[in-house]
């Protein structure tokens, strides 16, 4: 039977042949690597020099200068900080210090702002500015929680409690991740510093000779996520880097790329705002309809407009957005007319 790393030896060998020593590999783990070199050799019946490896925290190592932090020791390193805090035993903080690590984690590979989540609960006002993206539903279920602990000060042992730690957890969170870098030390979403290499290589590449180098470099920054290293390459002179980093931010799982899209949209050149705008119409959904709206109203790019018709009438079927695609009808560039017409005839489907 074929297995997958099976198929990639074979790839490999029959690409490279006796030039394997040549390649660098990156595997998952150590133990990926003990079995591609087991199905190499059952392909090679000679002596030859067995590829270089690296595992991915390896690679990371490499580009960031920092180390992963096991999970044990980061809990043990969450927790000092945390005690200086709030008196809790150890052995009733490793739960949730494990849930608290995993928050953390989401928290910088989706750039969320950590001082408006962990907020002050009494501030609903503050709270409420930063729902701008919500829905009115979804806005009045997240003031419901909160209004239970702004409401009244005669709070049970449980709610004072949970005020208690939300209240701290701005300054662990910060606290923490000071305390890792001081050591070296990293987890996943905290650490930009890798985006940062790859698009260093990315501007050294030679798009016409290189591409499949760009198509790796690439997929790294998919994998690593999304952080402040990929925000700050949208805005880069260099068009290289900033195309890749607008087709990241469309591939990377959640919200916090396109989100990202929006925020920088007008100060994207001319081509990229096209290749956001096409992006947004392809993963969007109803809570990116006032973007598509404000945009249609100030530009007469073509492009821009087209996917935004496609996303408004084929995408969404908005049928509310009539008016303004029946506007578009009399549009003097016909590709506009044609897309016009078309997301019309979405909405009778």
């Amino acid at each position: 039977m074929n297995t997958f790393l099976g198929n990639v030896a074979r790839y490999l060998y029959d690409r490279y042949g006796d030039e394997l020593a040549s390649l660098h590999i990156v595997v998952p783990n150590s133990r990926t690597r003990v079995f591609l070199l087991d199905e190499l050799s059952r392909l090679i019946d000679r002596p030859v020099w067995e590829p270089r490896h690296a595992t991915v925290d390896d690679l990371m190592r490499e580009l960031s200068g920092y180390a992963p932090v096991d999970r044990v020791r980061a809990v043990v390193e969450l927790y000092k900080i945390y005690a200086v805090r709030h008196a809790e035993p150890f052995d009733t903080f490793y739960f949730w210090g494990e849930m608290l690590l995993g928050d953390f984690d989401q928290i910088d590979k989706y750039r969320v702002d950590a001082d408006m989540l962990f907020t002050n609960l009494g501030d609903l006002k503050a709270i409420d500015e930063g729902l701008q993206y919500f829905n009115e539903e979804q806005r009045a279920v997240v003031r419901r929680f909160w209004e239970t602990f702004g409401a009244d000060t005669r709070y049970s042992d449980q709610k004072r409690d949970f005020l208690t730690v939300w209240q701290s957890l701005s300054g662990i969170y910060h606290d923490f991740r000071k305390r890792l870098a001081e050591q070296g030390l990293a987890y996943t979403g905290v650490n930009p510093t890798a985006t940062r290499a790859v698009f260093k290589l990315v501007e050294r590449t030679d798009p016409l000779k290189q591409q499949d180098l760009l198509q790796h470099a690439f997929q790294c920054i998919v994998g690593i996520g999304y952080n402040e290293a990929l925000e700050e390459a949208l805005l880069n002179k260099n068009e290289l880097v900033c195309r890749m980093a607008v087709d990241a931010c469309g591939h990377i799982e959640g919200r916090a790329g396109r989100y990202a899209l929006k925020r920088h949209f007008d100060s994207l050149p001319v081509a990229e705002r096209q290749r956001a705008m096409e992006i947004l119409a392809r993963y969007g959904d109803d809570r990116d309809i006032p973007f598509f709206y404000n945009h249609m109203d100030k530009t007469e790019d073509p492009l821009v407009l087209k996917s935004a018709l496609e996303f408004l009438g084929n995408n969404m079927h908005h049928k509310e957005s009539a008016p303004r695609m029946l506007a578009l009808l009399h549009h003097p560039d016909p590709t506009v007319k044609e897309a016009a017409l078309s997301a019309c005839l979405a909405l009778e489907d």
